[in-house]
């Protein structure tokens, strides 16, 4: 550009259109903007496990294959259509962060979804050192958001955690405050740590389900997802967007149909890792749940080296050898529970 020319740079994601809205035509708005438009090989806001579910629950709450943008990762190599479980699943190659899978807690009530959620919140901060800051709650609607205030508020602040309902604004950083808004004001921000509370409650008469709006939720998390919602909720929208959450986590920790010769190989090295009384349990396990080799994890005492992870529809399990004494410590214990991993003794069986 010239000297009285300026560079500007603008990222577009269809997938988070919340209001339809076509792609901008700049001549249409009276700008003259000329130069190239090319696609993000790489995403880093949020992990790979969140990507892919977020991905896949619109894609089964849409018609995403209609979308070109879409098509165009496909092409790319970006996502890679399979099949899980005989169904269509998209595996995510643009994120290359790892991290906890995410979790489904649904409950017969809204007001012991949001007490559970409470008690889960002060477990977190009081114990394991998470910070209110780092946390948002997402909700769909103001009928969530108000029952969340009248649970939450005295629920948090007998533990001098305060909860700040925010809306189109900029959003505090104060230490001691988490965040409760909807996902059209928290648009373009994201969290470590996202709730997406009342997640049945994504639909709104005449417009039906909110796909993009949930998508927007989903993907405003860097480390850790946790959606919840009605068991049995009261409206045909609310079921769907249930049955399509868990079929998608389901579906995720769900080995591909096709056979993997390079699974059989890992498997074989594993087995040659573990005592031989427990070979049969760990072949059950393997062909259960996907299973993965994992580098070492940094802790605040130091590093671990887990044997593998296994991928449950209940979270993320780590196995390590009973030579490794290190992880019997409770406070790695905790640590590794405040990272998302639950951990498997030989003969363990993963809770469903």
């Amino acid at each position: 550009p010239g000297s009285d020319q300026r560079r500007i740079v603008i990222f577009f994601d269809n997938a988070q259109n919340l209001y339809g809205r076509g792609t901008p035509t700049w001549s249409e708005l009276g700008l003259d903007m000329r130069g190239r438009s090319t696609v993000l090989r790489e995403g880093f806001r949020s992990t790979r496990p969140t990507a892919e579910v977020a991905l896949n629950v619109l894609a089964r709450l849409s018609d995403l294959e209609k979308d070109p943008d879409h098509r165009e990762l496909v092409r790319r190599g970006s996502i890679v259509p399979v099949q899980r479980r005989g169904r269509p699943f998209y595996e995510v190659r643009f994120c290359p962060i790892d991290g906890p899978a995410p979790t489904l807690h649904l409950y017969l009530s809204r007001r012991a979804e949001l007490r559970a959620l409470g008690l889960r919140l002060i477990a977190w901060m009081t114990r394991q050192g998470v910070r209110p800051k780092d946390v948002c709650l997402l909700a769909p609607s103001g009928d969530v958001i108000e029952a969340a205030q009248e649970i939450l508020v005295p629920l948090l602040h007998e533990k001098g955690i305060r909860l700040l309902v925010q809306r189109s604004e900029g959003f505090t950083d104060d230490e001691d405050v988490v965040t409760l808004t909807t996902p059209h004001s928290f648009k373009g921000y994201d969290a470590e740590i996202v709730f997406v509370l009342g997640v049945d409650r994504f639909h709104a008469r005449g417009r039906g389900i909110l796909a993009s709006a949930l998508y927007v939720a989903l993907t405003r998390a860097r480390s850790m997802l946790e959606i919840s919602g009605l068991s049995d909720p009261p409206t045909a929208d609310g079921q769907k967007i249930i049955d399509v959450v868990r079929g998608v986590l389901e579906d995720q920790v769900a080995p591909s149909d096709e056979f993997s010769e390079e699974k059989s190989r890992d498997l074989d090295e594993l087995l040659g890792l573990i005592d031989e009384e427990h070979h049969r349990w760990l072949e059950k396990l393997a062909d259960r749940y996907p299973m993965t080799a994992l580098p070492e994890i940094a802790l605040k005492g130091g590093s671990i080296w887990p044997l593998f992870r296994i991928d449950t529809s209940c979270g993320p399990f780590l196995f390590f050898d009973h030579l490794d004494r290190l992880v019997q410590d409770r406070d790695v214990l905790i640590e590794l529970d405040g990272l998302g991993y639950g951990v498997l003794e030989p003969g363990d069986e993963p809770p469903e």
